[in-house]
């Protein structure tokens, strides 16, 4: 009786564990190192374009994981984002001129949905939704001076996105 009831307690602590490591959000700041430049008074921040480059590996790497992306699709939304930049790999076309942006030869997200297999679409959707839910902000980018604080904000608005919601904190130093 004894062994059935340690038995049961290690299963139940085993299932927790799995269930809580498979439901972890994953920081997409982790890597990203942000720096500060000009004089004292009138600084500006600076991220450097590999440091921006990890920013959005990290973040298509981790919804692609989630929505399980092979590798495949997962190289072709990156190159998408480099070729066109995010707003408009994702769609966000907001110039309001009442023409598609979107060129027959431009990789976008919505030109991968049109070309998958009925499975990659339902991961190119989940995919979707959780990149457009993703916010970034900042406190202010210019007229920094040395000690200030500098935060970045990262905001998804859905349980279910693997993108930890987090706010990084900076402390200004460097600047002449």
């Amino acid at each position: 009786m004894k062994l059935k009831k340690l038995l049961f307690f290690a299963a139940m602590s085993l299932t927790v564990l799995t269930l809580g490591a498979c439901s972890m959000k994953t920081s997409i700041l982790k890597d990203v190192n942000i720096t500060f430049k000009g004089a004292n008074g009138e600084g500006t921040m600076e991220v450097e374009k590999e440091d921006g480059q990890k920013l959005i590996d990290n973040i298509v790497d981790t919804l692609a994981k989630k929505a399980k992306l092979d590798d495949y699709l997962t190289e072709k939304i990156k190159d998408g984002i480099k070729e066109n930049g995010m707003d408009d790999f994702i769609g966000n076309d907001d110039d309001d001129d009442e023409y598609d942006d979107e060129e027959d030869d431009e990789v976008t997200l919505s030109s991968l949905e049109k070309n998958a297999t009925s499975d990659e679409r339902d991961s190119l959707v989940k995919f979707s939704r959780w990149i457009k839910e993703v916010k970034m902000t900042n406190s202010r980018e210019t007229g920094l001076k040395n000690g200030d604080k500098f935060k970045v904000i990262v905001r998804t608005g859905d349980k279910e996105n693997p993108i930890k919601e987090e706010t990084k904190v900076y402390t200004v130093k460097g600047l002449k």
